[in-house]
């Protein structure tokens, strides 16, 4: 009887004919797990009964309706739903229905979430990350840094404006006067920095940047931990060199992704555009766009590979990207984001995850998406800790 009900509230829904306590009752059927086979099995008919002849929309139409879903960063689009399910070059109907139902979906559980009823379990929700570092000056005076306040930080030659979220620095410092500032992320926030010769560099979650208040010798050197992406200005004359732990990054004039976690087991460079040297003592690797050196400290080898950089600059484009991740690894960048721990009460096992996630949603938004893609594993959040159960 439920299937008929839920056949039936599905075209309801689907031709716009439903009313308000129909589509609620449709959206309640359609978060429960033991409708999800029926679900997919109505969107196939959906699809099936629209012709290329005969479509609800257009391509271009539907192609619009697609890139919306993949590119919102409000709505949750798992990947556990291919495209090679819908056939996209013929799309119409299958667009229609996915655009319907994650839309849908969604902003029903942002209306009529259920509220908790005293004495039952409440989860403790966690929102997202913002900009906020601190920025240590060199006489060791700190400035905390947020997305709110906008000024100019004067520091003897060093004019610091800060302004959005970003840092800028102009300087007319005389090279005896060169002195080192830091600026540092805590987990749960992110900064922009503008470095003196224009270069520019995103700061991840729990990661930090040591840098000159002015480039004045041979080679601009700063120095990394953590996580960066950088887009450096050209000075053919004048190389400039990330220093992490004990690699060394060249470059002229490029755009490059560095990871380097502590709790990571390789450091990671990736290159999105021009070329820049990777150093290890007496090993060199040279990058390609689209390249990816790993460095692991441990025998301290190095490889080279193609990189997947949509997902390694996810976390600069506001979104999290998990193709063919890990769970453990998963979680260990959502705790950097959201400034939480992870407790494994189950085993995080071997099973990949894809999908892509807007990190602007809360964590219950980001583990339910996660709990969609694998039975196994389910989540609770207590004491700013996620907790992984069977």
């Amino acid at each position: 009887m439920q299937d008929d009900r839920l056949t039936w509230l599905f075209f309801r829904y689907f031709e716009k004919t439903a009313s308000q306590e129909e589509r609620d009752e449709f959206m309640l059927l359609l978060r429960d797990p033991a409708n999800e086979a029926q679900i997919k099995k109505l969107m196939e008919q959906a699809y099936q009964s629209f012709t290329p002849e005969q479509p609800l929309f257009s391509e271009a139409q539907s192609e619009k309706l697609f890139a919306a879903i993949s590119d919102s960063q409000d709505i949750i689009t798992p990947l556990r739903i291919e495209k090679s399910y819908f056939a996209w070059k013929r799309l119409a109907a299958a667009a229609a229905v996915l655009l319907l139902i994650t839309t849908g979906w969604y902003q029903w559980q942002k209306k009529y979430r259920p509220v908790q009823v005293a004495g039952q379990h409440s989860q403790q929700d966690v929102a997202p990350g913002n900009n906020k570092a601190v920025l240590t000056l060199a006489d060791g005076s700190s400035i905390t840094l947020d997305s709110v306040a906008n000024r100019i930080i004067q520091h003897g030659n060093i004019s610091i404006s800060q302004q959005n979220g970003q840092l800028q620095y102009t300087t007319n410092t005389p090279p005896e006067q060169v002195s080192y500032n830091k600026l540092t992320t805590p987990k749960g926030g992110q900064y922009q920095l503008t470095l003196p010769d224009g270069s520019k560099v995103w700061l991840n979650s729990a990661s930090a940047l040591t840098f000159p208040t002015a480039f004045n010798g041979p080679q601009r050197i700063v120095k990394l931990q953590g996580q960066g992406y950088f887009e450096i200005a050209k000075k053919a004359a004048q190389p400039f060199i990330v220093q992490v732990n004990q690699l060394e990054i060249q470059v002229l004039g490029t755009q490059f992704d560095i990871m380097a976690y502590d709790d990571e087991s390789t450091v990671n460079t990736t290159l999105l555009q021009g070329a820049v040297k990777v150093k290890e003592a007496g090993a060199e690797k040279i990058l390609q766009p689209g390249q990816q050196a790993i460095f692991n400290p441990q025998d301290r080898s190095m490889s080279v590979q193609n990189a997947d950089t949509d997902r390694v600059t996810a976390w600069k484009n506001g979104r999290f990207i998990f193709n063919n991740a890990d769970l453990a690894t998963i979680l260990r960048e959502i705790s950097r984001w959201y400034n939480v721990d992870i407790v494994y009460k189950a085993k995080p096992g071997n099973a990949t995850y894809g999908g892509a996630i807007s990190r602007n949603l809360n964590l219950s938004d980001v583990l339910k998406a996660l709990e969609e893609n694998d039975n196994n594993h389910h989540f609770r959040i207590e004491d700013r800790q996620i907790i992984v159960l069977p």
